[in-house]
């Protein structure tokens, strides 16, 4: 496999960044509750050995400790030594002196502590302290998986504010939508599927590294050589194990894959319903479709057994080897009891059977890079998309349309073999109404895109009283130029905000703009008029009512030239009524170009431009072309006809 997963992860989460903000907190937290931890398997060998002793020791062991000591105590009794019979943690001191031990410096320290000498007092001491570890590593843990959910939620939003941004830039060249399908199929589960995988992998690498590095070393304190040795047993294990789940996962796909071919000779049977009537094979048929249902029954109840049997394998790996360890360890407490005490023991068979968890979960959280990164790499692949559209250096400001517009050669394709536009020219007059139409709407589209410079010629130009279009600000341009498109919606807002766009306008001016599109009457009747919110979360305004907000944001702007396209659905009388009588208000001193889904519009314009197979095929008016051009009536018959979907 290639790092591509690896490297992906990596730039959303850079290593130094593990080093700042909430990884580095989850970081310091997990390093705080390996310290707890280790506290709490110390508290634990005190607890099991303050059990094992009762506190007891004999006489001459007593005084031996009275002198290791290098007190006067009372540890040992009178002249006439007697047993230690209360002694609390003191027969903990007394072995741990004895033996090389790491912890008899901290023990010796410990013995001076008077409640620390009595059992009952001890042992309160102990489980007290043990409550308050347990609590304090609860609450540390909870803290870093709250820092590395904090993590997860900070780059995926992130991740949405960069795709929000790269969806401005590319999402006005996107013709067919394409663009907007694939980011919104990854904006949504995907990303956040991403954030719990990144709050985890955050969770698992600040906590378990550190956990089992310092419980190994605390392993160690009792007894090196032995930690070391035992070691050696669970990672041939942990190695097994690995190797075990890579079978499984292996077998398990070359099972799936069988099971898909048998599966789709079961589905080929209902294609051929025809040929096996036909010839009477139905017997035949029925025996060879038996025979595979059979089959691919037997591959199912095979999968799901190796899947047991895989279960069962690792589960014995890990029990055969926990008692290797135990074994080992105990025959290190019987025979060498001078190394390692019981409550030692007890502790660190403790310590090798919890290591299991963290290694597991490291490699969870492996899986959940490498899951992560398959969507990251969808959503790199783009954001490293180059827009189709930018602006110029030294771009210079655009005056509103006076003379013509002009197409000079223009070619346009969509990938290397999908061309729309070839070498395509025409001129278009300033204040002239034009219908453009055609058998592909892909072409006319990009047509008209081209004008506010939502795409770019492959190559020619298009220009705008002589002037380059590629080489003025694209404020100017699309202040001049408007798109009203026939599908927009409403995003979340006011009436109000949804004509303003962010822009600062008079309320009398939206209002105007409003009565001039036919819109101020339905706004009026909304719950709260131009301050009704619209969008997901406010009311919902038909195809009709959307258009004429549309056409009132534009207006609003006073463009030079306006693009309408119509929207597709059918609208009622009313509504079509209300829209023509706007167009006759709009359309003088202007430039107006229609993508017309009525018939009544293309019967408006000055002139019709026909286009087909990326070029003006025929252009003239409404008269004109029902009567002399074959190409225009086959259009309208396909379009208005009402017989045109009869088969």
């Amino acid at each position: 496999m290639s790092n591509q997963p690896t490297n992906t992860f990596t730039r959303v989460l850079p290593k130094n960044d593990l080093f700042h903000g909430h990884p580095l907190r989850a970081i310091l937290l997990g390093l705080c509750g390996a310290v707890l931890t280790c506290g709490l398997l110390f508290h634990l060998y005190l607890l099991m050995d303050l059990l094992h002793h009762r506190g007891q020791l004999p006489a001459h062991e007593a005084l031996e400790l009275s002198d290791m000591l290098g007190e006067e105590t009372p540890v040992a009794g009178l002249a006439n030594a007697q047993p230690l019979e209360n002694g609390g943690l003191l027969p903990t001191v007394y072995w741990a002196l004895k033996r090389p031990s790491f912890w008899a410096g901290p023990l010796k320290a410990i013995a001076q502590w008077s409640p620390m000498r009595t059992n009952s007092a001890a042992l309160m001491v102990i489980v007290f302290n043990l409550l308050i570890l347990a609590i304090l590593r609860a609450l540390v843990f909870s803290r870093v998986r709250a820092a590395g959910q904090q993590t997860g939620i900070e780059i995926v939003s992130r991740l949405r504010r960069n795709l929000h941004r790269q969806a401005l830039r590319l999402g006005p060249s996107d013709l067919a939508n394409n663009e907007t399908t694939y980011i919104v199929g990854i904006f949504g589960q995907p990303l956040e599927t991403l954030r719990e995988e990144i709050s985890s992998w955050v969770e698992s690498v600040a906590r378990y590294p550190a956990h089992l590095i310092f419980v190994v070393l605390y392993a160690m304190s009792f007894h090196v050589l032995g930690t070391i040795e035992w070691l050696l047993p669970l990672g041939a294990c942990w190695f097994l194990l690995h190797r075990e789940r890579l079978r499984a996962v292996e077998t398990k796909r070359i099972a799936a894959e069988r099971s898909a071919k048998e599966l789709n000779l079961l589905v080929e049977s209902f294609h051929k319903t025809r040929l096996v009537r036909g010839f009477g094979m139905e017997s035949f048929e029925h025996d060879g479709f038996q025979r595979n249902l059979d089959r691919h029954g037997e591959n199912i109840s095979r999968i799901k057994q190796n899947e047991r049997l895989s279960i069962w394998l690792a589960r014995l790996i890990v029990f055969v080897v926990l008692a290797i360890v135990v074994y080992f360890i105990s025959v290190k407490v019987l025979l060498e009891p001078h190394d390692l005490s019981e409550a030692a023991a007890f502790v660190m068979i403790v310590i090798f059977t919890t290591m299991y968890f963290p290694l597991v979960f490291l490699r969870q959280a492996w899986d959940y890079r490498k899951h992560g990164s398959q969507v990251l790499d969808q959503v790199y692949q783009y954001l490293d998309r180059v827009p189709e559209v930018s602006q110029a250096i030294g771009a210079k400001f655009l005056e509103p349309l006076s003379q013509s517009i002009q197409f000079d050669n223009v070619h346009y394709g969509v990938g290397a073999n999908h061309s729309l536009l070839n070498a395509l020219s025409l001129k278009i007059k300033s204040g002239e109404v034009t219908a453009f139409i055609g058998l592909n709407d892909a072409e006319v589209r990009a047509l008209t895109y081209m004008l506010p410079r939502f795409i770019e010629p492959n190559e020619g130009k298009v220009l705008i009283d002589g002037q380059d279009i590629a080489w003025v600000t694209l404020e100017s341009l699309r202040a001049e130029a408007i798109y009203v498109g026939g599908q927009d919606l409403c995003f979340t807002g006011t009436v109000t905000e949804n004509i303003c766009c962010g822009t600062k306008y008079k309320t009398q001016a939206v209002m105007d703009a409003a009565k001039l599109a036919h819109a101020h009457h339905f706004i009026l009747k909304l719950p709260q008029g131009y301050e009704t919110m619209l969008g997901e979360h406010g009311e919902t305004l038909d195809a009709g009512q959307v258009f004429r907000l549309g056409l009132t944001r534009a207006i609003l702007r006073k463009p030079a030239l306006l693009i309408i396209e119509e929207p597709s659905v059918t609208l009622d009388d009313d509504t079509k009524s209300l829209i023509d009588d706007a167009y006759t208000r709009l359309i003088p001193k202007r430039t107006v170009l229609f993508l017309p889904s009525r018939l009544s519009t293309v019967r408006k314009a000055n002139r019709i431009v026909i286009l087909r197979n990326g070029r003006v095929a025929e252009t003239g008016s409404y008269q004109e072309l029902v009567k002399t051009s074959a190409l225009y009536r086959h259009w309208e018959y396909l379009r208005f006809n009402d017989f045109r979907n009869e088969s």
